[in-house]
């Protein structure tokens, strides 16, 4: 038996494919946080995990304004731009129109903001700020410089972290974030044929600025960088032909520059992955998660592990909402135990969730998770 290692030890073992003395246990509880604690910064995170005696990943976001996603100001930030919010009570919902005066023109958009007390989590955009080829060179103006995103809590992070887990860092909502909050989902997928020159000219420019704050985070010491593609995922209604001809390129960007500087690179999807998985691996990402499989995404744990993980560490599977949230504790045991049988061998491999564990999950189911976790990282390399 291997001799016990610290959390650090035991992720960065799985992550560069070395045996570690047991199967790292990290899933995402983002969202149960929030809604339980109403909290899910990096410190609430890491403490949770520290209770729950896991082996957590530990997420640092540097703040900074993101303009494109939240309506809210300041706007001071902004260079030269003039910035106005109408907000009208229209048939019992809340309407927000924005007018971005910049010294390339003016941009303007209209958004539905959700009621308090409902489920719904994003805004509704009706009208979306890009609405043509004349709108790209009014884009960079609402995008605050990448100096002014605030880097200083990776050095507090990671001081106290130390050995109990990993820091990352996500530099910003993501590129294919940026894109569909400039254009909506539907209009990023309708570019595609009706101006599929302007809609590169979008991602290349997003991707852009999400490099600047990657290399900033990178220079001060970040060690892993979550980059986050779920909008270009074969759940939304992209095709695989697509996603290679108009994302792999800047992934594989990313992956090169954050190669540069010695650190790891962590791939997140949430949804369909299956056909995307080899050319994730061609392009020499680090860690792909989240691996979910039906009905919530379309990957067999099995079939990944043997086309790519040996090249691959790979982070997920177990499906946060058919069964740990609306299963029973044995169907909780039985799928996790089944989940690192076929993790496991050869190492590459973290016990993970297919994105956040709910909020509305019962108490005995959560600590059936941890427990059957427990129970069978232990004995995965004991056979």
């Amino acid at each position: 038996m291997k001799a016990a290692m610290t959390s650090r030890q035991r992720l960065l073992a799985a992550i560069r494919h070395e045996e570690p003395d047991r199967v790292p246990i990290c899933p995402r509880y983002y969202d149960y946080l929030l809604g339980v604690e109403g909290c899910c910064c990096w410190a609430h995170y890491f403490r949770f995990g520290r209770k729950m005696g896991i082996d957590p990943i530990v997420m640092v976001v540097p703040g900074w304004n993101n303009y494109l996603l939240r309506y809210t100001g300041p706007y001071d930030d902004l260079d030269a731009v003039n910035v106005s919010i109408d907000v009208a009570r229209e048939a019992g919902r809340t309407m927000v129109r924005r007018r971005f005066k910049t010294p390339a023109g003016e941009l303007t958009e209209l958004r539905q903001i959700p009621d308090p007390g409902t489920f719904i989590t994003f805004d509704h955009i009706v009208e979306p700020l890009v609405k043509g080829r004349a709108d790209l060179e009014k884009v960079p103006f609402i995008l605050p410089a990448p100096h002014t995103a605030y880097i200083g809590e990776l050095a507090v992070a990671r001081e106290l972290v130390g050995d109990e887990g990993l820091v990352e860092v996500r530099p910003t909502q993501g590129t294919d974030q940026f894109l569909v909050d400039a254009v909506g989902v539907q209009g990023a997928l309708l570019l595609y044929y009706d101006d599929r020159e302007l809609l590169k000219e979008l991602i290349a420019l997003f991707n852009r600025h999400n490099q600047a704050i990657m290399r900033r985070t990178l220079e001060a010491g970040a060690e892993m960088i979550f980059d986050a593609w779920y909008n270009c995922s074969m759940s939304v209604g992209w095709s695989p032909a697509q996603f290679k001809e108009l994302f792999l390129p800047h992934i594989r960007a990313n992956v090169e520059l954050v190669h540069s500087y010695g650190a790891i690179y962590h791939y997140y999807d949430d949804g369909k992955m299956d056909r995307t998985l080899e050319l994730l691996a061609d392009a020499g990402v680090d860690v792909i998660e989240t691996l979910s499989p039906p009905p919530l995404g379309d990957v067999n744990l099995a079939s990944a592990k043997a086309r790519i993980g040996a090249r691959v560490c790979l982070k997920g599977n177990v499906d946060q909402v058919n069964v740990i949230l609306q299963g029973a504790p044995e169907q909780i045991r039985e799928v996790v135990g089944r989940t690192i049988a076929i993790g496991a061998p050869g190492g590459g491999f973290i016990l993970s969730t297919s994105d956040s564990i709910r909020p509305e999950t019962a108490k005995e189911n959560l600590q059936a998770f941890f427990d059957a976790a427990k129970e069978f990282v232990a004995q995965a390399y004991e056979r």
